[in-house]
């Protein structure tokens, strides 16, 4: 599928792209000058961020469970029906999109740390562990410095593009710190073949912990086939046990991302400036309810049926109080009624 303007349009329609970003592109990767297409990208990538989920519905909520890799499936999904979907079908998407405003770029695979991946929220961050190549990620090309660009992955992914130069430090959601370094990785008995390994720290006085590492090889079409193949069949891999939607929340002035909000099995949870709050779920309807309201991925009455009686469907308890919000600041926890949706 080759993206035609109405294409452009009804995507730059999906993340309610404002007119004057829209301009920009008017221009071939959003202008000659290099400061300005990486200023393009970086809006892009934003308001990216805060409309399409990173989420994996379509393995629960399905007959099929499949994950649709070509492009045309892809854009229906996403910019028709208004879901999200998993970092290759979403990765794939934006890769696509920025190839036809302009841009040059190549795609490729990443090992993601345990301790940063969706499934690890408690995990300790010092420990460093690489699991399989699972990620797909984005090296875009503008006038000769490449950008790492992720537009599908999770809190710990970066909310900007990301120059490719050893230990260069930049900031995004607010205060979080984040940089690639060149190095080994740990587990590796070649320890002299380096990888590019992004690292994050919310204050100077943490440590850095790894999010994920990756060589600058180009991967095809049939080497993400391969990782979903994987991705279905590896019990170790939480994609076909888990139901999991995440997206970006957005300051309302600059667009740019403050937050999160989250869904991971039976808990909603939130992050905005630091301050972190999680909501549990108690049915199906509740779940249901959070993907169509909060994450836009509305489903059909054949979809929603589909996952009762799977390991990852939520049997209704009977509740014996008020639903309750858990807020964090810290270390403190305290328990609130909910007076409002989150």
């Amino acid at each position: 599928m080759k993206f035609t303007q109405i294409d452009i349009d009804r995507y730059f329609d999906r993340i309610h792209l404002p007119l004057n970003i829209r301009q920009k592109f008017e221009h071939s990767a959003g202008g000659t000058d290099p400061e300005c297409q990486l200023q393009a990208l970086t809006s892009l990538l934003h308001y990216h961020l805060g409309a399409i989920p990173y989420e994996n519905s379509s393995l629960h909520y399905s007959r099929h469970q499949a994950i649709e890799l070509t492009v045309a499936s892809i854009y229906e999904k996403i910019v028709h029906r208004g879901h999200g979907g998993v970092c290759t079908q979403v990765n794939t998407l934006f890769s696509e999109l920025l190839i036809a405003l302009g841009y040059k770029l190549y795609t490729t695979a990443a090992r993601v740390n345990r301790a940063a991946s969706a499934a690890a929220v408690n995990n300790n961050s010092a420990k460093t562990r690489f699991g399989t190549l699972s990620h797909m990620l984005i090296i875009v090309d503008i006038n000769g410095q490449e950008y790492l660009v992720d537009a599908a992955f999770g809190p710990h992914a970066p909310t900007v593009p990301v120059p490719m130069k050893e230990g260069l430090e930049f900031t995004d959601m607010g205060s979080r710190r984040g940089r690639l370094i060149s190095a080994p990785l740990d587990q590796h008995r070649a320890q002299h073949l380096k990888h590019w390994r992004l690292q994050f720290r919310w204050k100077e006085e943490s440590i850095w912990m790894d999010s994920y590492a990756f060589s600058e090889i180009e991967f095809t079409s049939n080497d993400y086939h391969a990782l979903e193949r994987q991705a279905k069949t590896d019990r170790r891999m939480w994609f076909m046990t888990r139901v999991m939607a995440f997206r970006h929340l957005l300051d309302k002035e600059s667009a740019a991302p403050i937050g999160f909000i989250m869904l991971w099995e039976n808990e909603l949870r939130r992050k905005v400036h630091g301050h972190y709050e999680t909501l549990d779920l108690h049915s199906e309807e509740e779940r249901i309810s959070v993907l169509e309201n909060l994450f836009g991925v509305f489903l059909d009455d054949d979809e929603k049926a589909e996952i009762i009686g799977t390991v990852s469907y939520i049997k209704p308890k009977p509740r014996t109080s008020c639903t309750v919000l858990r807020r964090s600041s810290g270390n403190d926890v305290e328990n609130t009624e909910i007076k409002s949706r989150l």
